[in-house]
């Protein structure tokens, strides 16, 4: 089985099991969020559930396509081969005085759907929060402390809402763990109004299957695997946020997205430096937007014109000093 498939069984699964719990699907944020000022592109699950968190929300569950880029001092680190900005996100959010159904669906979720070994999964809290080790802790084994205080917390750029709460791990390879999840306490001025549990289905899968690598789980990776360069997971984490930016019909010259139109560039400008490093033909690079398009986003992606901007986003790139020193830089890595 693809990896493409496998994802698409991963959301079909989320999807069957909470519409049976009695959850309501709601739509997934578009690319750029509407009236959303505090983030460029929708980048987790709970995007789509920010109308409800300052109230009680109703029994909601959603699959969310998510965008997040890094800045541009590490696109280029030959090392760093774990982070992908595209990935699929399940969520579900249920008012406060649902938390013990919340617990208890993720936790049969993660453990009987998913199959994940009861060994395998834990939760990891911080020990400030003694209510949800006291909550959590009996469903799930529990340590205390294992990251930042930070990571234990969201703020989601809402006055007087945030979030405190769990983060799942989960044990994979040899002696490798890596987080997985979350579910969140919403708080609205200090006072809990739900719960939100989410995770995301590549990091699943690059965990449950044991892979060294996170693009390993990617549909990317499906028609990428020939690639042996230690650019080429530079290529295939491009391909992906390029072909969904292209597929939602949004005029980045509108100068109401000058800010995403950067990014964008940015991307298209990184992708055509590693396509003339790695001398990608255009037509092995028209052939996998088509590939990753079809699989991934049911072929949805305005490819004429993402082309178009690729190609002219690589005119001159052999003369940029930037691509001269990564080329050196390959050279000296391949000797």
């Amino acid at each position: 089985m693809k990896n493409w498939e496998k994802l698409k069984l991963i959301k079909d699964k989320f999807y069957s099991y909470y519409r049976m719990a009695g959850y309501d699907k709601v739509d997934s944020s578009p690319l750029i969020p509407k009236d959303d000022q505090t983030i460029f592109f929708s980048n987790s699950a709970i995007v789509s559930f920010k109308p409800y968190l300052d109230k009680e929300s109703p029994r909601l569950f959603n699959i969310q396509r998510c965008i997040r880029f890094r800045g541009a001092k590490d696109m280029f680190d030959l090392e760093e081969q774990d982070y992908m900005p595209y990935f699929n996100m399940m969520g579900s959010i249920a008012s406060s005085k649902y938390w013990q159904e919340v617990a208890e669906l993720s936790q049969d979720f993660l453990l009987n759907t998913l199959n994940i070994p009861e060994a395998r999964l834990y939760a990891d809290i911080s020990s400030k929060d003694s209510e949800l080790i006291k909550n959590f802790g009996k469903y799930f084994e529990v340590q205390v402390d294992k990251l930042p205080d930070s990571e234990y917390h969201w703020k989601f750029g809402l006055d007087k809402i945030h979030g405190r709460g769990v983060c799942f791990s989960m044990r994979y390879g040899e002696n490798q763990e890596s987080d997985l999840g979350q579910i969140i306490q919403i708080n609205y001025e200090n006072k809990p109004t739900n719960y939100a549990f989410g995770f995301g289905s590549e990091k699943f899968l690059m965990m449950y299957e044991n892979h060294k690598h996170f693009y390993e789980a990617t549909s990317a990776y499906d028609f990428t695997k020939d690639m042996t360069s230690p650019f080429a997971w530079r290529y295939r984490s491009s391909l992906a946020p390029l072909c969904y930016l292209y597929s939602q019909n949004v005029n980045f010259d509108n100068p109401e997205y000058s800010k995403q139109k950067k990014i964008v560039s940015s991307i298209l400008h990184k992708f055509a430096v590693v396509t003339d490093l790695l001398d990608i033909p255009q037509e092995r690079i028209e052939r996998d937007i088509k590939l990753l398009s079809l699989y991934e986003l049911n072929g949805k992606t305005d490819i004429p014109l993402l082309l178009e901007h690729i190609d002219r986003a690589k005119k001159g790139v052999r003369h940029n000093k930037e691509f001269q020193l990564l080329q050196q830089k390959l050279n000296n890595y391949s000797r």
